[in-house]
């Protein structure tokens, strides 16, 4: 159902003793823009300017409300790493009965080694590809088998087995949108240039998560991660962290502030503008989210409508996500829209 905003005008006006006439009125209206249109329109252009276009070959649409809950890569290669994600299991199992989920990974250690391979010694981007899509199958099976008996990894190309009966027994694993379910991808390299392909980089688990969340049908994904929301500098990179800190810190002053700040609610294009700073203490510049997985979410044939961002070893942050999400509410961490 598409909702459309009516507004109704009731216009009159005054110039001396005598009402403008209804031709007067019109032209008045021509001349002057409404601010509301202009920022709709401002709004549109710059979505126009980031989208990437991608097109699903099939859907499996679940109605009922379904959890898409990723496990960022920072989880995983936090300090401590190992018992916040048995902790972070242990909830979810608890939150099973009460909630349909599914999981999906970020590469974490495992995706950083072949990531350090392919910037120092140079191999070959196909080779880098495919071991960037064994480090989330790998992830994903290890959350599978944490899960116990209610986890099963489902394999990139068997998406259309997930169900809703499925859903009530068991917590699926997924780490990938497997080719056979998309059309085409549309990604742009570094140096602009535009091109299609078959299927989604596998380097790239924010882009498998919001593609898999419209596959599904659902309307927001909850992206588990190392920091408390979204913020102009990453909270977590401090003074003992050198040069990565001191480039941050001059980015927040770039950007017109004179501390660091959480921000409860953003827009995709606002990311992507450089509103706030993505470096991260891993040097990375795409910290919070990727940019394919932002530009491919601002595609509007997509069902997925917000992205929440939340502190995976917050027990509160994360039953709030849960609670909320078939309310479409968010009671925790920030919320990133398409518009």
């Amino acid at each position: 159902m598409t909702y459309k905003k009516i507004n109704w005008w009731s216009l009159s006006a005054l110039v001396g003793s005598a009402l403008l006439s209804k031709r007067e009125i019109e032209d008045d209206l021509k001349e002057t823009p409404n601010k509301n249109t202009m920022t709709q329109d401002q709004d549109t252009s710059l979505a126009e300017k980031w989208r990437l276009n991608y097109k699903l070959s099939s859907t499996n649409y679940i109605h009922e409300p379904t959890i898409i809950f990723k496990f960022g890569g920072s989880a995983w290669r936090q300090e401590d790493w190992q018992a916040n994600i048995i902790d972070r299991i242990k909830q979810l199992k608890e939150l099973h009965p009460r909630y349909s989920m599914i999981l999906t990974t970020g590469g974490g250690k495992v995706q950083e080694l072949s990531k350090d391979m392919y910037d120092a010694l140079g191999i070959s981007e196909e080779t880098y590809r495919e071991s960037a899509g064994r480090a989330l199958a790998t992830q994903a099976q290890t959350l599978a088998d944490l899960l116990g008996g209610e986890g099963i990894y489902v394999e990139p190309d068997a998406l259309h087995y997930i169900s809703a009966s499925m859903l009530k027994d068991k917590i699926p694993v997924v780490s990938m949108v497997g080719k056979d379910y998309i059309d085409f991808v549309e990604i742009q390299d570094n140096g602009g240039v535009k091109r299609i392909v078959n299927g989604i980089p596998e380097d790239q688990s924010d882009a498998h998560t919001m593609v898999f969340a419209h596959y599904l049908g659902q309307q927001g994904a909850v992206f588990a991660k190392f920091t408390d929301g979204v913020w102009i500098v990453d909270p977590n990179v401090r003074p003992e962290h050198g040069e990565v800190y001191n480039t941050l810190q001059a980015r927040l002053i770039a950007l017109g502030h004179s501390e660091n700040m959480k921000i409860p609610k953003l827009k995709a294009t606002d990311v992507l503008e450089g509103k706030i700073a993505r470096l991260g203490k891993d040097m990375r510049e795409q910290h919070l989210a990727e940019s394919l997985g932002l530009r491919l979410y601002l595609n509007p044939e997509s069902t997925v409508r917000w992205l929440q961002v939340i502190n995976i070893n917050n027990q509160n942050d994360v039953r709030n996500a849960f609670e909320g999400y078939a309310k479409g509410k968010h009671y925790s961490g920030s919320v990133i829209t398409k518009d």
